[in-house]
Formats: structure tokens, sequence, C-alpha cells
């Protein structure tokens, strides 16, 4: 790999309706450009990355997945722009339940990423912060720039166990 080399992506992902009427999603790095369906298949095109990247921090999902009900947000700013941006957390639906909405990603994350800009005055350059949950991760953790991914037993604790 040579990280000197970078470009913009812009990610489309087909898949059959199929999946789609049994609860799988489409995530990327940046936000959801336009859905549709066609033909039997569910498109989902995603907003190109508004900033070059090396090609290791390209990260898609397509999996049976929910995002947390009550996504937080983080203030960013970002070569002179300003903005509020929303951090997820996704993962298998069975930990987003009502009692469960106290994930502890959804309070460390944003803060953290708050506490970083403050700190550094570099604000995160990405449209959104997606954590995913990934069942049987070998890694442990990918940190890819706008979803980053964990096996599931290391991120979804709760902060009141």
């Amino acid at each position: 790999m040579q990280p000197e080399y970078k470009a913009t992506f812009k990610l489309t992902i087909y898949y059959i309706e199929t999946f789609a009427m049994m609860g799988y999603k489409a995530f990327f790095n940046t936000e959801i450009e336009s859905e549709e369906y066609r033909n039997g298949l569910h498109i989902v095109t995603f907003k190109t990355t508004p900033r070059p990247m090396s090609t290791y921090l390209v990260a898609f999902i397509l999996a049976p997945f929910s995002v947390s009900p009550q996504p937080a947000f983080f203030n960013s700013s970002f070569n002179g722009e300003y903005g509020v941006k929303p951090f997820r957390t996704i993962g298998q639906s069975k930990y987003f339940t009502p009692k469960r909405q106290d994930l502890l990603s959804q309070v460390a994350g944003p803060a953290t990423l708050n506490t970083m800009t403050r700190l550094t005055g570099v604000g995160f350059g990405m449209d959104k912060v997606e954590q995913a949950g990934i069942p049987d991760f070998g890694p442990g953790a990918m940190e890819n720039y706008g979803l980053v991914t964990y096996r599931f037993v290391i991120f979804l604790s709760h902060s009141l166990t």
C-alpha cells in the first residue's frame, strides 16, 4: 500500500430486493445520496467522499443491521466549514431495544470527537460517523473514515452495566 496515493470514492451497492425485505441495509463511509428499487434490485448510491483518502480507509457493509434509535451528534469544523454531524451505532437489532438505548458508544464517541476537535483544532472531515458492531470480526477493530468497525463484544457496552 502506498498511502500517498489518494482518491475520492463514490459507491453504489446493488443487492436483491429479497435481502432488503429481510432487513439488510447498506453502509459506506458517507451518507446515502439516493435509494431506489429497480428490476428486483435495491440500489443504494452514496455521496462522494469529501476529501481524497487512501483505499485502506474505504469500507462498506451489507448486513441485516439496525441503526441506533437515537443518533448522537458531534460538532465539527473542517476546512472552514462548521457543522453538527450525526454519530450512529449500527449492529444487530437485538442490541437496540428500548431498554438498551444507553449504548456507551453513543456517549463516549461524540464526546471524544468533540474533545479531539477542541484540543487539536482539526475537525472530522466526513459528513457522519457510524460505528458498526460486527459479529466474529477477527481484527477486533478497523478505523475506516466515517465507518468504524469493531467486534461487537468489544463495542456494545452499556453505560449502566
